[in-house]
């Protein structure tokens, strides 16, 4: 691919896609597979509520999701019941990170869409484990994207998260699902912008060149394993009380 949209990591074509999800439903598991990762999409940009009823209710997520939406009704998968099952967005799939065979371990995301000024960022000023924000450009079929209002939206939210302190600083990606050249070129423009500051944020790039499922569920298991590998920004130092002391205090800088 010419131009910018090269720094983005592409996955399959259409056709590729076809063939890979076909394989993949075909090798679920008969029985329940362990969920060994849990994380948090905070999902940005126009559309990303529908986005992500989209993404959970493809036949693959369909299909671990009937497996496993007992344990997190009851509460079983560790986290909190304070909201109901039809208010989340949860896809479980085959975790990308891992060795063993396909489906052997699940990755739990929970897709949080943040839309408009109402909806600030829940991160907090300290390490935001296993969370990661994604700017999404998403084109649907037969809709038009709004690139204005959606560079609006990114540069107040990476101001948002520039605010906080490096280690407290979640990974970040642009993810870019079925959108035409010159609204890859905006986006990364945008992204390509921000480097200029004093501290630019890293912010990796994932290209899904089609709507199809096989390609929007591998984007976002790329994602969980980047947010898996991720290690926070972050630098101790060590003062000592006086010459004399045995002990010391460490500060997050």
């Amino acid at each position: 691919m010419a131009g910018k949209s090269s720094e983005a990591e592409t996955l399959p074509s259409r056709s590729a896609s076809s063939k890979g999800l076909q394989r993949k439903l075909t090798e679920i598991p008969e029985t329940n597979a362990p969920v060994t990762c849990r994380v948090q999409f905070l999902l940005l940009g126009e559309g990303a509520r529908d986005f992500a009823g989209f993404v959970t209710t493809t036949e693959m997520a369909e299909s671990y999701h009937g497996r496993q939406q007992h344990e997190v009704a009851e509460g079983k998968d560790g986290l909190s019941t304070t909201s109901t099952l039809s208010e989340r967005f949860l896809l479980f799939c085959p975790r990308v990170d891992r060795e063993e065979g396909f489906g052997a371990e699940l990755a739990r995301i929970e897709l949080t869409p943040i839309v408009g000024f109402g909806d600030s960022l829940p991160l907090t000023r300290q390490f935001n484990e296993n969370i990661h924000v994604v700017f999404l450009c998403w084109q649907p079929e037969g809709a038009t994207l709004d690139t204005s209002a959606l560079t609006s939206e990114f540069m107040r939210r990476l101001a948002e998260i520039r605010f906080l302190p490096k280690g407290a600083r979640p990974p970040l990606t642009l993810l870019m699902v079925n959108c035409n050249e010159k609204q890859r070129e905006v986006v990364e423009s945008l992204m390509a912008k921000q480097k200029e500051m004093d501290e630019p944020l890293t912010i990796a790039q994932k290209l899904a060149e089609s709507n199809s499922e096989d390609d929007v569920i591998t984007a976002l298991q790329l994602i969980c394993r980047d947010t898996v590998a991720f290690k926070p920004n972050v630098r101790y130092t060590l003062s000592m009380k006086d010459e004399g002391s045995q002990g010391g205090c460490c500060s997050l800088m």
